[in-house]
């Protein structure tokens, strides 16, 4: 929370919120150009992308900032090597799992047969953010904050560029569209490849590291599953609400979702930067005060939660008309949800730095399991309403057992936590 942190917190927020900007205005306009019908059946593919994305990652991300970071003195190549070679391993067997139960997914998905070639560029879209994020990775444990930011900005301004292209060339077509959307981490890809070689070399003259690779299959391990938990946290709601409502409930949801995703983005961005920090703060009363300052932030968030109720539902009705006014009820329940989150994902990395990923493993299981349970009962109900009411309940339970669970291990640390391990 210092200076220096508070300046990068500020410069990756700015950067977040940037991306964000342009890949809400590309989500708007993509609202606004199909039929309700059209860009439900696109934000399922959008969903898709994310999670294959997050698949690809199984924890490989956060291992590498990790021990590219405690590792300091050591050759970032070798960390690094070993982390994409784990990824090409996961992007490989997932593609082929993917691949061989294409028919039953977009049977059960109901997809009309003229956007079953949205499937494998889906697919392929999200492999290649996936490696994006590898890179990412990589400026952030090192904290080339510049380089984070370009290569973070580079997808949705690939994106906001085709987008306008297509505008003025007057091809809004649904395939051009599309196309256009999840073509972008490709480009962003190719554009981030000769700043990683950049990083890299810097540290080719240094030792290896003295980390094995079993220490570092064991710290991932409870994150794969993690994040294959909360992505799903995050996006099953899309499709069971195709499968058990409608590609118009998908619609309502996913605009309200692009709206209220504002606050995950302040969060994301102080993950980023206090991840290679805490991961190494030595004692239990540095990590109480982390997460003591941490909690003297709710008020201000809670208000800026109070102030995106009110604009949420504003900006879908000035903007959209009646055309999503669906929406307007579950982007209050969204906003809410993503809002009393923000401070606990900064929380979580106590549980890194603890050594205790697994408990956050148990979090997110559980809160899986009440989103799957509370949809079945809520989507045929209520529809994309029911699918931001089970988020909402979600989302509290989850809060409350981050918030509770991160003082108790950090009271049963030893003073010096490093030194006992």
């Amino acid at each position: 929370m210092r200076t220096r942190t508070a300046r990068q917190a500020f410069l990756i927020a700015a950067v977040n919120f940037a991306s964000a900007i342009l890949r809400f205005v590309v989500t708007i306009l993509m609202a606004k150009i199909l039929s309700p019908e059209g860009w439900g059946n696109v934000a399922v593919f959008i969903a898709l992308m994310d999670v294959i994305s997050i698949l690809c990652d199984s924890g490989v991300n956060a291992t590498l900032v990790r021990f590219v970071a405690a590792e300091a003195d050591s050759r970032a190549t070798t960390i690094f090597g070993r982390c994409f070679s784990i990824k090409s391993a996961n992007a490989a067997t997932l593609v082929l799992v993917l691949w061989v139960l294409r028919r039953p997914i977009l049977e059960n998905q109901q997809f009309p047969q003229e956007l079953h070639w949205l499937y494998p560029v889906a697919i392929a879209a999200g492999v290649l953010l996936s490696f994006h994020s590898l890179a990412l990775s990589m400026f952030q444990a090192k904290q080339e904050f510049g380089r984070y930011s370009f290569t973070y900005l580079s997808v949705n301004t690939v994106r906001m560029l085709g987008l306008g292209t297509l505008l003025m060339l007057g091809t809004l077509t649904l395939p051009a569209v599309t196309a256009s959307f999840f073509s972008a981490p490709a480009a962003a890809f190719a554009l981030a490849l000769p700043l990683l070689f950049l990083t890299l070399r810097r540290s080719a003259a240094l030792p290896r590291p003295a980390v094995s690779l079993s220490a570092m299959l064991l710290f991932m391990a409870p994150l794969a599953l993690m994040n294959a938990i909360t992505i799903g946290n995050m996006r099953v709601s899309n499709f069971m609400l195709k499968t058990l409502a409608s590609p118009e409930a998908v619609a309502n949801y996913e605009l309200a979702y692009q709206i209220g995703f504002v606050f995950p983005l302040l969060t994301s961005a102080l993950f980023t930067v206090l991840l290679p920090r805490v991961s190494a703060m030595q004692s239990r009363d540095e990590l109480r005060s982390y997460r003591a300052r941490l909690l003297r932030m709710y008020p201000i968030v809670l208000g800026m939660t109070l102030a995106g109720v009110l604009i949420g539902p504003w900006f879908i009705a000035v903007v959209f008309g009646a055309k999503y006014a669906a929406s307007l009820a579950i982007v209050r329940l969204l906003i809410i949800g993503f809002g009393i989150h923000i401070i606990t994902q900064p929380m979580s990395l106590v549980f890194y730095a603890a050594s205790r990923p697994a408990y956050l493993t148990a979090i997110y299981s559980a809160q899986f399991a009440v989103i799957i349970v509370l949809n079945y009962f809520f989507i045929p109900r209520w529809g994309g309403m029911g699918a931001a009411l089970t988020v909402l309940i979600a989302t509290l339970l989850a809060v409350f057992a981050i918030i509770t669970l991160s003082g108790w291990v950090i009271r049963n640390l030893p003073r010096d936590h490093r030194a006992a391990d």
